[in-house]
């Protein structure tokens, strides 16, 4: 099994969406969202959430998926956020907002990857 990192689009929302429920079912105490809060938000909370925001530009989600075979389906196994700081004197930080690689692909790099591409 191989992967590979990108940036979320809103093509990707509904794998983004029942990933990050999942991720809140498993580890409640790790997000400040609840898993009950977060189901209850519209598929369109999150297509905005992970499409492109020409106001935010540097808020964006980054997934990893794996592939099982050559030319085989993508299937997301984990993501990482980020928010930028729009301040001008911030604007060269920002924060991880919510991380999760699934706990069956643990141990094969993703959470790095993750975090430094």
């Amino acid at each position: 099994m191989t992967f590979s990192t990108r940036l979320l689009v809103a093509e990707d929302a509904a794998a983004y969406r029942a990933l990050r429920l999942r991720a809140l079912a498993e580890h409640p105490e790790a997000f400040t969202s609840s898993v009950e809060e977060e189901a209850e938000r519209p598929l369109g909370w999150t297509i905005q959430r992970v499409g492109p925001n020409a106001g935010q530009p540097h808020d964006f989600v980054v997934g990893a998926f794996a592939t099982a075979r050559a030319g085989g389906d993508e299937q997301l196994v984990g993501y990482v956020g980020l928010a930028g700081r729009y301040r001008p004197k911030e604007r060269h930080n920002a924060t991880v907002v919510g991380m999760y690689v699934v706990s069956d692909m643990a141990g094969q790099g993703i959470g790095a990857a993750l975090m430094r591409d």
